[in-house]
């Protein structure tokens, strides 16, 4: 999938999948809704869950963003605007940078899954395999009791926080079930 010519919707909460396939169905654009596998706790037993990676947008990709596709996009129900807008001007793309990191992370399957680490005898965490592996650098807390990273990316030059899942184990030890 190409990173260029991809704006963010901004939609009602719970939208999202609608929103998508509407804009699928426009000629000559694509959607994108990224999710990431999450594990949780329901009674006693750990289950992965899938939720959006970002909660009320949607990224759309248009060959070109005229008057008319940005009046496309703006008639599907749920879309509330679209981000980048400034006073009268047409929205600007997501970053090529930005998006390159979201299909990175996610893959052709558009979901982020599980990155796992080893805790080492200091007690560091070193990521061995999965999406976090390319982003270590931009991991801002770890927790080992809930098996997830939350990590800083950039949504149109604004950070914004999310969690991935992550199962870590000591060398010495089997990984935790």
């Amino acid at each position: 999938m190409r990173t260029d010519n991809w704006y963010v919707l901004h939609v009602r909460t719970g939208q999202e999948m609608c929103v998508a396939e509407a804009v699928r169905n426009l000629p000559g654009a694509a959607a994108l809704v990224p999710s990431v596998i999450l594990t949780e706790r329901r009674d006693g037993k750990r289950e992965e869950r899938s939720r959006l990676l970002y909660p009320g947008y949607v990224f759309a990709q248009a060959e070109r963003l005229n008057a008319q596709r940005y009046y496309d996009f703006k008639r599907i129900d749920g879309v509330l605007r679209l981000l980048g807008l400034d006073d009268g001007d047409i929205p600007r793309c997501v970053p090529e940078s930005e998006m390159q990191t979201v299909m990175d992370i996610t893959g052709d399957t558009q979901t982020v899954g599980i990155s796992h680490g080893i805790k080492d005898a200091s007690g560091r965490i070193k990521i061995i395999d999965g999406p976090l592996k390319s982003l270590q650098g931009r991991i801002t807390k770890i927790d080992t009791r809930q098996q997830r990273a939350t990590v800083r990316l950039s949504l149109m030059g604004h950070a914004q926080i999310v969690s991935v899942a992550l199962i870590t184990s000591s060398p010495t030890e089997p990984e935790a079930e």
